[in-house]
């Protein structure tokens, strides 16, 4: 290899250098500036909040939406925004929203009661049943991420007697040490699974809010069918399945129907 092969070896490895830099450098200030923005848009809504403008506070905080930053505070704030403007219906849709993703908030739930005190309709739910309420208390204990943090700490703890067990050559340690690595294994396999649950109940679209102020349920996808009962604006439907542009819904006292796509609007 002559003089100049190895010039241009050590230019070409400087410039790929410089490129993997730039490539950092770039995507850094791209972040930075994107959460900047966020930032911006974030104060200029609490601002307009807490001035009364309401309308420029919604822009606002839909500004940070559409970048992709979903949090229940922001869904949160967006239903005090519709609240005040008296938007029920869209008030208990970011309501509904944030309680998606973070089912414990007390705020959150006394402003979802508040705003369906305000609808029309007054179903009474069906009772439901006892390990069925048992389960889903636990798993709305804690939030998705949460459950997946759990996981991490109980599959470590599952390692660490797995080694005492394997390590040790004392019987009674041996005999703790898989006792206690069977039941950290069996609760991160319980909290992962709930965790997986939690997350892909966020993102899967099963429920709905009412946005006309008055709807008339059928007993089939199509508008000639017979009418069953009516529903009004802000009333939460169940989504079971979805056939052209009709969706098949059950509503709290368990009555099942079918509505029209353009009445509502999914959570």
């Amino acid at each position: 290899m002559n003089f100049l092969e190895n010039i241009a070896i050590i230019i070409q490895n400087r410039m790929r250098n410089y490129l993997r830099f730039s490539l950092l450098i770039s995507l850094s200030l791209i972040f930075s500036s994107s959460i900047f923005a966020n930032n911006q848009q974030l104060d200029s809504a609490q601002f307009y909040y807490e001035n009364g403008n309401y309308e420029s506070a919604i822009a606002s905080y839909n500004r940070v939406l559409e970048s992709d930053e979903i949090s229940p505070e922001i869904y949160f704030n967006l239903g005090n925004c519709y609240f005040k403007m008296d938007n029920i219906p869209s008030a208990i849709l970011y309501y509904e929203k944030a309680k998606k993703i973070e089912p414990n908030n007390e705020d959150l739930e006394y402003n979802l009661n508040v705003a369906n005190s305000r609808i029309a309709d007054r179903i009474e739910p069906v009772p439901e049943m006892l390990h069925l309420k048992w389960m889903r208390s636990i798993s709305n204990s804690l939030d998705a991420d949460s459950w997946a943090w759990l996981f991490i700490g109980l599959f470590i703890l599952f390692l660490l007697f797995l080694a005492i067990y394997l390590i040790s050559r004392r019987r009674g340690v041996r005999k703790f040490g898989f006792t206690m690595a069977a039941l950290f294994l069996l609760f991160s396999i319980i909290s992962f699974a709930i965790s997986r649950s939690e997350h892909n109940f966020v993102k899967t679209e099963n429920s709905a809010i009412i946005f006309e102020p008055s709807v008339t349920i059928k007993s089939s996808p199509n508008k000639s069918s017979k009418d069953l009962f009516v529903l009004h604006d802000g009333t939460k439907l169940q989504l079971l399945e979805k056939v052209g542009d009709w969706y098949k819904i059950r509503i709290a006292s368990g009555s099942v129907g079918w509505i029209e796509a353009d009445k509502i609007r999914v959570i």
